[in-house]
């Protein structure tokens, strides 16, 4: 019934679900890569460095789902460009979300969160960021047109 009256929040609702799945993905990785190495635990280099390893997990996932399950069907471009296309606004996305995740570990979240906590919490932050600047990219410019 929701999906014939309003098509877009259908879509944002899945693009929810795989953003979910996309934080966990980064989250998870991001805490492993802290843990098995003992750095980044402080921000810094090493913080930032591990949050694009983690972000670049989750896009990959990102794609998969969005092309074959939240945008099923759409586009009207070829392969090889739609990709780029995707790939072009997540590289913004990453330096959105590495960028404001790094911020607030190196300089908000310490004094807000204890210390256990606040990797997750700025990580999540900075999710949060991307998020919405993706779900505009793609719907609009990714997969735009017809199904």
């Amino acid at each position: 019934m929701i999906s014939s009256k309003n098509p877009i929040l259908v879509k944002f609702i899945k693009f929810i679900m795989v953003g979910c799945l996309n934080a966990v993905v980064d989250v998870g990785i991001l805490n492993i890569l802290i843990f098995t190495t003992g750095l980044g635990d402080k921000g810094g280099l090493f913080y930032g460095l591990f949050k694009g390893i983690s972000f670049a997990a989750a896009v990959t996932n990102s794609y998969f789902f969005n092309k074959l399950w939240v945008f099923k069907g759409q586009g009207d471009r070829k392969e090889v460009i739609q990709f780029s296309t995707f790939l072009i606004i997540s590289i913004v996305g990453l330096f959105i979300n590495v960028s404001v995740s790094t911020v607030v570990a190196t300089y908000v979240s310490v004094i807000l969160v204890s210390q256990k906590l606040w990797p997750t919490v700025s990580a999540m932050i900075g999710s949060t960021a991307g998020f919405m600047w993706n779900f505009l990219g793609y719907n609009y410019i990714v997969f735009k047109g017809k199904k």
